[in-house]
């Protein structure tokens, strides 16, 4: 499939890809879903807009965009990866497998649910609006930039937070 400024998905609908996914442009498609399920793949472009991107099946996902508009999941047995050294996602991230990569400082303008491995450079949490993290904690240097943060109330992340840099206030839930 080709995808140009006129490609459209309606809501609910989704394109699977199982080899590698490129893009000389923007990809807009923000009522759909797009699944990366193959085994290795390689997905580029300059910008992507999706209600939500999938990566799934198994093996490494290897992203080189600079922004992705939409919900990002990762599933188990999933390593992700960016060779953008500073990609940003301005949606939730829902990490179930292995997110990585030594040089890669990632902004998130969402809520972070890490229930794998989180172990890149650094996770820039961005934003106007209250952000949740939760579950496993995030091995990465973290900066806050929000007006307010709502991090997980386990024990746990409270703990793996306060070691962190934190810039901007703060509230925590009990």
């Amino acid at each position: 499939m080709n995808f140009s400024s006129s490609t459209k998905l309606s809501a609910g609908q989704s394109v699977t890809c199982l080899k590698n996914f490129g893009s000389g442009s923007t990809v807009n498609i923000p009522e759909g879903n797009l699944i990366l399920s193959g085994g290795d793949q390689k997905i580029s472009g300059t910008g992507l807009t999706v209600k939500e991107v999938i990566f799934s099946g198994t093996g490494t996902k290897t992203v080189n965009y600079n922004v992705i508009n939409g919900k990002v999941t990762v599933q188990s047995d999933v390593t992700l990866t960016s060779t953008s050294v500073s990609p940003s996602i301005t949606g939730d991230v829902i990490n179930n497998g292995t997110i990585t990569g030594d040089s890669v400082y990632l902004s998130v303008s969402g809520n972070i649910t890490n229930n794998g491995t989180w172990n890149n450079k650094s996770v820039s949490l961005t934003g106007t609006q209250s952000i949740s993290i939760s579950g496993n904690p995030i091995q990465s240097d973290i900066s806050i930039s929000v007006f307010e943060i709502q991090p997980c109330i386990c024990r746990k992340c409270e703990f793996f937070l306060f070691h962190k840099t934190i810039r901007g206030s703060v509230c925590y839930l009990s």
